[in-house]
Parts: structure tokens; sequence; C-alpha cells
């Protein structure tokens, strides 16, 4: 079995004990010493009721030694990040923890991309407990399953975009007595979640119609839709999302009390010039205050014959003659990830958009993750794409969404999150796979 967790830092003598009895109760067990379990331990520990590593491509994809996964220099950054954040509990967290919170319940994560990487990374870390193999439906009734994926849907305009496919919502269901599921739902804009229109219900509306039970969590995330490093921050919208889901929430917590928002962590992706991706120098100002007297046009290197050589190169060189025809765009990848405020964009944009979800889900009593300090530091910490560079705006694993596994937890226990026993245990639904439309 694992070491207990420790009652320094933010764990109390209390909260180990109880960490220390669901252990000794888990059906799995794992070695005492190595990698620790959340950052890839759990791959490689497994001694008892191990679930196979080999011949499974489910399982197969959460080996740590994969190419694509977080490279050594990577995790030792984000575990130096998560213990100095967290205290050396961190490195003790166990898969039985997260475990006794899932059993007889669902689990329900939604968000956009970032979230479907942190499905994904869960998954990893509860590999021994879920059937990997199969994807369920939210629901035998294939009018609600159509219902949700639906309600995920948008068709609003996004500085990121105009219109994004979301992915079929399914769920992956846990192994043996009493059961549980993990269900993602793939919904990138903050309106869907828990904004309603007439005839248009929201997206935690319909799950709770018709797919969810009372003791189910709600872990959601928005942001990185209304907002870009290089366009700027849709505050109206995302404010006003951030307003409709702290009034569901108060209108719905007596039947559902378990929502959790989680804030949205730091892009690192640089803005570039037009098509040619040319990072530009840190201006010191926001993006949208960059003016033409940073740039040679072909006006200025005309007015004299005595310009400067460096002037009449630049000029030559075909850069932008004026801010109007100057698009600051965010590249998909980048050579390298710049260090917060090192990509010519506006920090001040994380700082409102982190606020903001405090601030307005704090009035009406929503449980607010707060990640986002930790995730600027780990401009290191993303994924690698090979020959394509540096994604920029995902982290890779096991790093960051694995350290988000841990403070879902924790914030379970804070907030007062029951673990479900005996008649309050739900009847999972029977997995289906999910219809077509």
């Amino acid at each position: 079995m694992l070491l207990l967790l420790s009652s320094s830092g933010h764990v109390g003598a209390q909260q180990a004990a109880a960490a220390a009895a669901v252990i000794a109760e888990c059906p799995v067990d794992y070695t005492v010493e190595g990698t620790p379990l959340l950052f890839g331990g759990g791959f490689t520990r497994c001694t008892g009721n191990c679930r196979p590593r080999t011949g499974s491509k489910a399982a197969e994809k959460c080996n740590p030694a994969l190419t694509w996964k977080c490279k050594g220099f990577q995790q030792a950054s984000v575990l130096e990040a998560a213990q100095t954040a967290e205290g050396p509990a961190i490195l003790d967290f166990n898969p039985c923890e997260l475990h006794s919170f899932l059993q007889g319940r669902t689990l329900w994560l939604i968000g956009d991309s970032h979230m479907k990487f942190y499905a994904e990374a869960l998954r990893c870390f509860m590999l021994d407990f879920l059937d990997l193999e199969t994807q369920c439906a939210v629901s035998t009734n294939a009018a609600v399953q159509h219902a949700v994926h639906r309600a995920a849907k948008t068709n609003i305009t996004s500085v990121m975009g105009s219109r994004v496919t979301v992915d079929k919502p399914y769920c992956h269901q846990l192994l043996g007595k009493p059961g549980g599921r993990v269900c993602m739902v793939h919904s990138v804009r903050g309106e869907e979640v828990a904004g309603s229109n007439p005839g248009e219900p929201s997206l935690l509306a319909v799950l709770q119609a018709g797919a969810a039970a009372i003791d189910d969590i709600f872990y959601v995330n928005f942001g990185r839709w209304h907002f870009n490093n290089c366009k700027g921050l849709q505050a109206d919208t995302y404010t006003r999302s951030l307003t409709e889901l702290g009034e569901l929430y108060e209108a719905t917590k007596g039947t559902f009390p378990n929502l959790v928002y989680k804030t949205t962590n730091h892009d690192h992706t640089p803005c570039a010039f037009d098509n040619r991706r040319v990072i530009i120098p840190p201006s010191g100002q926001p993006h949208l205050l960059v003016g033409d007297s940073m740039f040679s046009s072909s006006s200025s290197s005309s007015k004299s014959s005595s310009s400067s050589s460096s002037s009449s190169s630049s000029s030559s060189s075909n850069e932008p003659v004026s801010f109007s025809e100057l698009e600051l765009m965010q590249d998909k990848f980048a050579p390298t990830c710049p260090a917060a405020g090192a990509g010519n964009y506006s920090l001040a944009i994380y700082d409102i958009v982190w606020r903001k979800a405090e601030e307005i889900l704090g009035k009406y009593g929503v449980p607010v993750i707060n990640d986002y300090a930790l995730s600027r530091k780990l401009h290191t910490a993303h994924r690698y794409r090979g020959k394509r560079g540096w994604d920029c705006n995902h982290y890779c694993s096991p790093g960051l969404p694995e350290f988000e596994i841990y403070t879902m937890t924790q914030a379970f226990k804070k907030h007062g999150v029951r673990q479900l026993q005996g008649r309050s245990l739900q009847a999972m639904p029977p997995c289906v796979p999910p219809t077509k439309e």
C-alpha cells in the first residue's frame, strides 16, 4: 500500500486519517515507493487488481513513456510548482481517494478541448477503476442523448473562430459495484452551459432534467472561446455567462448541490505578424495599443533619402506599412512557448478572466478552483507537436492536468461533497452505445 498522506501543509490530520482509511479499503494496490501515482506512477506501480497495460489501446495511451507525453524536464517543473502550491501531500495522492467520491454517481466534465485533455488525464489516473474500452451514452434514451449534444453546440461567433464541431458526449463506467460514471460533455462557450433562450434550454438544464441525478458532480470550465491573446476578450459575453451560471446554481443547488467551476489556465501562445508568424518583441503594453511607430513604413522611408540602412532594409522586407494593415494573430503552433508577458499580449486579459470568475460566482456561492497562478509559471509544460512546433495553449501529461485532478478532489473535500454510501448510492444506467443522429 502507498504511504499515508502527510498531515503537513494544507492537509490536516483528520483528512490524512480519512485518506488512510480509504486507501486501506481500496480494491487496487500500489507499491510504496516510486514515481508519484498522480504523475505517471499509477501506470507502473500497480501490484494488485490491475487492468492490463498492454493489448488495450486505451491503456497503452496512458504510458508516460510515450513520445508525446511530458518530458522529464517538463514534469520536474510541474512537480516543483505543485509541491510549492499544495505541499508534499500531493506526491502521495492515491487514485483510491478520488474513487471514493465517484462511487454511485456521475462526474460530469463540461468544457472545451482543455477539458477533453483533462478527461484523458483523469482516465489514465483512474486506469484501474474505469472501463476504458467501452464508451457509453449519457442516457439510454436516444432523445435525451440528442438533446444533450444539441445543447452543447454553439452557433455563436467567437474570437477563437465562428463555430466549432463538438464531440458527441460519452461516459466511461466504474468497474465493479456499486458502479459510477465519468462523462465528458464537450461544449466551448459559456452561453451554452447555463444561458437559456426561449425554446433553447441550457446544457446544464438539459442534463439535470434528463440525464443527471441529484448527487452527481458537475465540474465546469469555460472562457477560452471568449478570448484570444491577440484579439482580446469578449468581456460582455463572458461575464454574462458567469452570471447565468451563478443564477442557475442558486436556483437549483437545493436539488443539485455539487457544482464546481474551474478557472481558465494561461495560454502562452505568442502573437505574430500575418501569415509569416514572426514573433513581435514584447511591447510592454497591451496588444491593442501597439502602434505604427513599432514598424518601419514605406511612407517614412520615402520622406528622406538619408534614411538609415536599417530602415531601408526593414522597408524592403515588406513589413506592414501601418497598423491598419497589420493583423495580430495567434499561432496554433509556435517554435517556442515564451514565458508569460514575453509573447506580446496583455496579461490584463487573464486578470479579468479569473477575477471575474471569482467575483461573480462568489456572489452565488459557486465553488471556484483557481489554478491560474500556477499555470502562468508553466510555459515549458505545454504539448510538443514535433515538426509542427509547440502547442502553447494545451498542457502535456502527466503535468498540469494531473495537478488539477488533485485540486478538484481537494475541492470536493473542502466544499462538502459527500462520499455516497448505502441507500444513497445511485443505480447506474446500463451502458448503451451512443445513437447516431
